[in-house]
């Protein structure tokens, strides 16, 4: 299981959310989060399909779709980043 962040920051126009891998894996994008951004809720997930589809359940969303087959495959036992390196990305 592989553990994702969710952030949100509030500006003047919008709500910015962002959701990413935690830890080390996710550093990249949380570099580009504003100061006043901040973690919202965290979930662990064994891929990518599973980590989206609660993500989208927490957004209340509806279901998420999968643009990519190789998204349903589990995270394998590579380090995080590695392995999405290969997939399609965290939205954003």
């Amino acid at each position: 299981m592989v553990e994702h962040e969710l952030w949100v920051e509030e500006l003047e126009t919008c709500t910015e959310h962002t959701f990413c891998l935690a830890g080390s894996a996710g550093d990249g994008v949380r570099a580009t989060l504003g100061p006043a951004s901040r973690r919202i809720w965290t979930v662990r997930a064994a891929s990518y399909a599973e980590a989206m589809q609660q993500y989208y359940a927490f957004m209340d969303w509806g279901d998420s779709p999968v643009i990519h087959e190789a998204d349903r495959e589990p995270y394998s036992t590579k380090a995080p980043m590695d392995v999405n390196a290969t997939r399609s990305g965290i939205d954003t």
